[in-house]
């Protein structure tokens, strides 16, 4: 039996290819603000220190829609001529810098609006204090668990992250999907730091967290397929063994202390939750990624046609 359920709705099919309209695929991502100093150690207090030291940069659409057509819902991976890999939250760890071992980014999805009155002191109703929807808002439901600064750093925020983001890649592999909400800047990471012959070049050294690296003014893009699907396509089509790399971690510097029960959960297959959405972190399809022998995986644990019907209910 097909481990490929999805059929003729998935959007990397030779005929959904051919009939859609590039132009409006979107992502949502967020300007980059500088910090004010008086509040840097307050972030560094609720776990986002490193997080805050990428600058948002530019994302190219095209990268990211190629990357969705290779997506399986059905394994949590990307399909590739290389074989199975994907988003892990090693990656999640060493490209953001996000705490990984925490509890769970969970609770309450409804609150009333008197909730942001009480703790930020603005009434959300006032248009002036909405978001533009541009990726600048921020749903309510995440306001108790800030509640507390100190008790911010306690969260897998790691884990909500990526469970998100396999979320939109669930998403937006099906056809006719048009906008991609999940963390762009930690996907396009991602794929710079293992398709390097798709990645611009730049002088920047690989500092913690390393996506700092590709979020460098001035990179060269002259040798990668900037915003063209068709050249990424054929890429990604005509990959050889030497075009992925499976450790992109092994020779950096790691200066800062990696915190050993994060590093512990990197090769576990788990469920990753952020609130009402649960994914499946499918490890034992990617050992490449970790130095271990590939054996052939079992087939994966499936939410079955509840995931899919969700991914769907998302568009």
């Amino acid at each position: 039996m097909s481990l490929l359920t999805m059929g003729k709705a998935h959007r990397g099919t030779v005929a959904n290819i051919a009939t859609y309209d590039v132009s409006r695929f979107r992502t949502r991502v967020h300007e980059f603000v500088p910090m004010d100093p008086m509040i840097q150690p307050y972030v560094e207090l609720a776990g986002f220190g490193h997080l805050s030291k990428i600058m948002s940069w530019s994302i190219d659409n095209k990268f990211i829609l190629a990357l969705c057509e290779r997506w399986r819902p059905e394994t949590h991976t990307f399909w590739f001529p290389t074989g199975e890999c994907t988003v892990t939250l090693e990656d999640v760890y060493m490209l953001l810098g996000l705490r990984i071992e925490g509890k769970a980014v969970n609770g309450k999805t409804n609150f009333p609006n008197s909730i942001c009155m009480e703790l930020l002191n603005v009434d959300l109703l006032d248009d002036n204090a909405r978001g533009q929807g541009s990726g600048s808002s921020m749903h309510i439901m995440y306001l108790p668990l800030l509640r507390h600064i100190d008790r911010i750093g306690s969260y897998s925020w790691g884990s909500a992250c990526l469970a998100y983001l396999y979320s939109s890649l669930c998403k937006n592999c099906h056809k006719d999907t048009s906008t991609f909400s999940g963390c762009a800047v930690l996907l396009q990471a991602w794929g710079w730091s293992r398709l390097p012959s798709l990645a611009p070049v730049n002088s920047n050294p690989f500092t913690f967290p390393y996506a700092k690296k590709w979020s460098a003014r001035g990179m060269n893009y002259s040798r990668c397929p900037r915003h063209c699907i068709t050249q990424y396509r054929n890429l990604l089509d005509h990959l050889r063994p030497a075009d992925f790399i499976w450790r992109p971690y092994l020779n950096m510097d790691h200066e800062h202390q990696i915190n050993p029960e994060d590093a512990a959960v990197w090769t576990t297959c788990t469920p990753i939750i952020r609130f009402t959405t649960v994914e499946l972190h499918n490890t034992d399809r990617v050992k490449l990624q970790f130095g271990m022998v590939q054996n052939i995986p079992d087939p994966p644990a499936s939410l079955g046609e509840w995931h899919m019907r969700k991914s769907c209910q998302m568009r």
